[in-house]
């Protein structure tokens, strides 16, 4: 079963604090990881977090991390990403890093 949220009614950190006081039981699981990275980016940009008190920005983490399912440092890995180059990818999985060379 698909449901999809809608959480743009929140639009002011007293609305989140009150949100992440009730809503305790609430997680989002996203389709893809690119849906994931594109509601945290679309938080980000709602609530102006790269202009938030530490403080207030301690309830956006909160509040992504609670409706994600990332963990904490998760949570500051994508934010940083945001932060510095503008988008949330992270690059394609190159095996294990192992070169074979040939030996002659």
């Amino acid at each position: 079963m698909t449901i999809n949220m809608n959480d743009t009614h929140i639009n002011t950190i007293a609305q989140l604090t009150d949100f992440l006081k009730t809503g305790k039981n609430i997680n989002f699981q996203a389709q893809s990881r690119g849906e994931s990275y594109e509601w945290i980016t679309e938080v980000l940009c709602r609530f102006k977090y790269f202009k938030l008190k530490r403080k207030d920005k301690r309830v956006v983490k909160d509040y992504i991390e609670m409706m994600s399912g990332y963990s904490r440092s998760q949570a500051t890995r994508l934010i940083f990403l945001q932060k510095t180059k503008g988008e949330m990818n992270y690059p394609a999985a190159s095996g294990r890093g192992i070169q074979l060379v040939k030996l002659a």
